[in-house]
């Protein structure tokens, strides 16, 4: 008769045991190449830049040299680049997971009057608009410049959800690599549909002119209809033909195009020639090296006899990557294995338990998720729940996941510190529940504190 194996609440309390203070590394894993966040750009009005420029589900793509790329997921658009300060700080992390970290039970400011906001010097930014326009840049106006979303229960509100899914899709990225040298480059790809176009974006950096460069590279599977892509300031001064429209220029695309923007020295001032396209990338630098294998093992016990076992799993506190494990959700493949996904991004996995004479071997095959506090597992594929949508994970041969793929966005999502994704469940026939949090402090959010049905396909 099959044995009843119950995962008590001790998973979580373990973890409560005193500790020194940062116990654990930083909060944004230094050597894992993207993290997911809100950002709040508006301190860069003050410099020139787009107003009221907030990327909800932003993507940070961390490059040597502290250069950073946040991609807006849901605008298709380069809200951000910026040059960080040594050290690793770039972002001021003011969310629960991120300031809680290290300092057990702190809690974030409610609302959103203290989002995450870059640390550094500014050095591009593209307001609330559409990354990509279907037209060709001589035929684009400023009414399409605009944010085409409509806008929710508070007009201010720039969490409005994704473009819309007629003409455009986010589809997620890949995490990829390749030996240079002694060191495995990483390389993050991003892939989304414009019209009937796929596009391929990445950014690298390197040098050029003797600074130190962001190198973005377009990928483009041409379509029917014309593709402008869309700069944003400093980026009017660029050297193939284009259409200037107040802060933004656009350019057609032609299968491929590399874009290069400049670091700014300290004393340099902020100049429209520092962003241009060219022919060629420029000379990249070896990437981030993460080391994506190892597993870390726990042993676990429970009573040897009896219909009603329970077993207790320590947690891997002490892992090869110093990382703190708070669970924030768990499910179950069909045999048995368990998969756990914290409030800090990390996903792990657990082999079948039920044998006392067995240890529990916690393999991290994924990172940098944004809030997740649900998964589940669904015809084999692991489907986390975050604020940028729910995340379907795709492992390689060695059951890490290098692909993260964008299963459901369809949904809004806004940068209150309290509109959590806070469960999830398969529907029986099909399809899912999502339930969402919704202290609506700031502003009131569109689908805040609402349980919404999702498609099968992830769709609608």
């Amino acid at each position: 008769m099959p044995r009843l194996s119950v995962l008590l609440a001790a998973l979580i309390v373990m973890h409560s045991i005193s500790r020194g203070a940062d116990q654990f590394g930083p909060y944004a894993e230094p050597d894992f190449p993207v993290l997911t966040s809100t950002v709040d750009f508006r301190d860069w009005e003050k410099l020139g830049f787009p107003k009221n420029n907030i990327a909800v589900r932003g993507l940070i793509i961390k490059l040597p040299h502290d250069l950073y790329v946040c991609f807006d997921q849901d605008l298709l658009r380069v809200a951000g680049v910026w040059q960080g300060e040594p050290g690793g700080k770039f972002l001021t992390f003011t969310t629960i997971p991120g300031i809680s970290y290290n300092i057990p039970n702190k809690k974030s400011e409610p609302g959103q009057k203290d989002l995450p906001k870059p640390i550094g010097k500014p050095l591009m930014a593209t307001g609330l608009m559409p990354g990509w326009i279907l037209k060709a840049a001589k035929d684009v106006t400023p009414d399409d410049l605009v944010d085409p979303r409509p806008p929710g229960p508070d007009p201010n509100e720039p969490g409005r959800g994704p473009l819309p899914v007629e003409k455009f899709r986010w589809e997620g990225y890949r995490i990829g690599s390749g030996k240079i040298a002694q060191n495995v480059a990483l390389r993050v790809e991003l892939t989304y549909k414009c019209g009937d176009a796929q596009i391929e974006d990445r950014f690298e950096s390197g040098s050029q002119d003797g600074l130190p460069a962001v190198c973005r590279t377009i990928y483009v599977t041409k379509g029917a209809e014309p593709l402008s892509a869309v700069h944003g300031q400093p980026g009017r001064n660029i050297t193939t033909p284009t259409v200037a429209l107040g802060s933004a220029a656009l350019f057609s695309l032609p299968g491929r195009t590399v874009w290069t923007l400049n670091c700014i020295t300290p004393n340099e001032t902020i100049d429209d020639s520092k962003i241009r396209t060219t022919t060629s990338p420029l000379e990249s630098d070896v990437f981030l090296t993460w080391n994506l294998f190892p597993a870390i093992t726990k042993i676990f016990s429970h009573p040897a006899s009896g219909g009603f076992v329970v077993d207790e799993i320590s947690l891997p506190l002490s892992n090869l990557w110093n990382r703190n494990v708070r669970p924030s959700g768990i499910g179950f493949f069909p045999d048995g294995r368990m998969v756990v996904c914290t409030i800090d991004g990390d996903v792990w996995t657990i082999p079948e338990i039920g044998d006392s004479n067995r240890t529990a071997e916690w393999n991290r095959i994924a990172s940098g998720l944004h809030e997740p506090q649900s998964v589940l597992v669904h015809r084999e594929a692991v489907l986390v729940f975050t604020r940028d949508g729910i995340i379907r994970l795709v492992p390689s041969s060695d059951g890490i996941s290098t692909r993260y793929e964008n299963f459901c966005n369809a949904f809004t999502q806004t940068g209150e510190s309290r509109e959590y994704p806070m469960d999830m469940v398969a529907k029986p026939d099909g399809g899912f529940y999502i339930a969402k949090g919704g202290q609506m402090i700031t502003r009131k959010t569109p689908q805040g504190g609402h349980v919404l049905e999702v498609s099968a396909d992830g769709k609608r």
